[in-house]
């Protein structure tokens, strides 16, 4: 039995999308995924007790499209319980998180499919994105490829992610029998740890089109640290976000030679990501490059050559 005592399931995709007074936003994006060409698919929508017009939004998808699940939630559970209870609410092939106050392009399903269809050992796929303002607005693009960028064997690919520190492929479209079996941590960097142990799990491919459109805001009215854990007043807690990837290293799916064997080195490489020095503009370029050297001169740690996509394709 689920928290939310609902159970949303597709034998082929379902859609989470977490939301908390979303008023604003929330239904352009209900109708970008409305819009997809690939129609098969439920969306669930976890509406974590706003306060604002988001559930009477939600409501009316539901009840003019049969695809479309509305739970709201009694209480705040804060983002990162309703990003786990989301996945754990549904059952499908595939399942994705779309945020309440971003867009998707029409065809950001039926491409990541394609791909997850061709590649069977690949977790996720994503695609480069847009940000866009509070006005809907094209205000920068990015090609951002980290994890897809490493396609080397499962320790590579884990250091990598941690090198890396790319979040965007939390959008990703995932394989549910590849995702990594953990709640995320109500602490800032939450997403961190979920996409180290995804990238532990399987490779992850970078669709080289903008399927995803994510929103900035400038004038947040609460802050992420306060989305995140749904208390008011939150602050980042690098010790926090270093103990959550303790937890997550010793529940690797790894042999405990080999847990023994990288322990040290997966150690150093969080606490120097995530440490709080790390953080000082003075160091942090530095910083990165040195990781990023020592990480590629280690022979044993690339056991393939890293691989990137084009078009779909591995070169």
């Amino acid at each position: 039995m689920t928290t939310s005592g609902v159970l949303a399931s597709h034998p082929l995709v379902v859609l989470g999308v977490p939301a908390y007074n979303e008023e604003r936003y929330i239904r352009e994006c209900l109708q970008s995924i409305q819009r997809q060409s690939h129609q098969e698919f439920v969306v669930l929508i976890g509406d974590n007790a706003s306060t604002d017009g988001t559930s009477e939004i939600c409501a009316e998808f539901a009840a003019a499209d049969r695809r479309f699940v509305h739970v709201r939630l009694p209480i705040n559970v804060g983002g990162a319980a309703n990003f786990s209870q989301l996945r754990r609410s549904s059952r499908s092939e595939f399942f994705a998180w779309i945020g309440a106050h971003d867009r998707i392009g029409p065809d950001y399903l039926s491409e990541h499919l394609q791909l997850l269809g061709r590649y069977p050992a690949v977790v996720g796929s994503y695609s480069y994105f847009e940000r866009i303002d509070t006005a809907g607005a094209v205000i920068g693009r990015d090609r951002v490829r980290g994890l897809a960028e490493c396609w080397g064997g499962r320790w590579s690919r884990y250091f990598w992610s941690i090198v890396s520190g790319e979040v965007s492929a939390i959008h990703s479209l995932f394989r549910r029998s590849l995702m990594p079996d953990m709640d995320f941590d109500a602490l800032p960097g939450c997403d961190h740890v979920f996409l180290s142990g995804a990238s532990f799990n399987g490779r992850f491919v970078a669709v080289p089109r903008r399927h995803y459109q994510w929103r900035w805001f400038g004038d947040r009215g609460t802050t992420s640290s306060e989305r995140v854990t749904g208390r008011v007043g939150a602050a980042a807690d690098s010790s926090g976000l270093i103990a959550a990837f303790d937890r997550e290293y010793e529940q690797l799916p790894a042999t405990q030679r080999e847990l023994t064997r990288y322990r040290r080195f997966a150690h150093w490489l969080v606490r120097d990501k995530f440490g709080p020095d790390s953080w000082k503009w003075f160091r942090k370029a530095d910083s990165i490059m040195s990781r990023v050297r020592l990480v590629r001169r280690i022979p044993w740690l690339f056991a393939a050559r890293a691989r990137t996509f084009q078009d779909g394709a591995p070169q």
